[in-house]
């Protein structure tokens, strides 16, 4: 059973009366359904959230636009730039590699019990956005476009679409248009994954 807190506007209860309510049909003018799932999802449901337009935008500009899509931009890119287009899984990873598969088994586990507890959507969401970062730093240290060895460019690129693969199975049922396109992004012109 999920009782959620109530949503506030300026620090007082979403009312009528007060004039202070959400237009659900205004504020889809301006954000796709996706941003707005995402936003509402990233609220605390255990307590009272407040909504916000500024937190809304400043959530969506650095989770969704330079965390998330700003790796799925730059791992693709460069990829199809180095002409390879089939991945299979490396037959050997670095320290650097088994440090980022249990991250992300971690957040595997972490969703697992917050799903069969309390159900914190709202920590999910950051526990995601926290593997997000994860990858992001060893995508940055690891510096794929000057590696010379094809295997160990394979590894890296790899290591970082399948932790994207994983953040789109999390995050489908709150953001399904978005990470559709992510897994179509990373398909990379039709090629599957493996």
């Amino acid at each position: 059973e999920l009782i959620h807190g109530w949503l506030l506007v300026d620090n007082k209860k979403m009312s009528k009366s007060l004039g202070n309510v959400i237009d659900p049909e205004e504020i889809l003018k301006t954000y796709e359904l996706d941003t707005v799932r995402y936003y509402l999802a990233s609220l605390s449901t255990s307590q009272d959230a407040t909504f916000s337009y500024e937190d809304l935008e400043q959530k969506y500009q650095s989770d969704l636009v330079d965390n998330l899509n700003n790796l799925l931009q730059r791992v693709t890119v460069l990829a199809k730039k180095k002409g390879i287009k089939d991945f299979s899984a490396p037959t050997s990873k670095g320290e650097e590699e088994r440090m980022l598969q249990k991250k992300k088994q971690e957040l595997y586990d972490f969703i697992e019990k917050e799903l069969h507890t309390t159900y914190g959507i709202h920590k999910i969401i950051q526990e995601i956005i926290i593997f997000s970062n994860a990858l992001n730093s060893y995508f940055h240290h690891q510096e794929p476009w000057k590696s010379k060895d094809e295997e160990k460019f394979k590894t890296i690129i790899y290591s970082v679409l399948e932790g994207l693969f994983a953040i789109g199975v999390y995050l489908l049922p709150i953001m399904p248009e978005k990470m559709a396109v992510l897994f179509f992004k990373l398909s990379l012109d039709h090629n599957n994954l493996t």
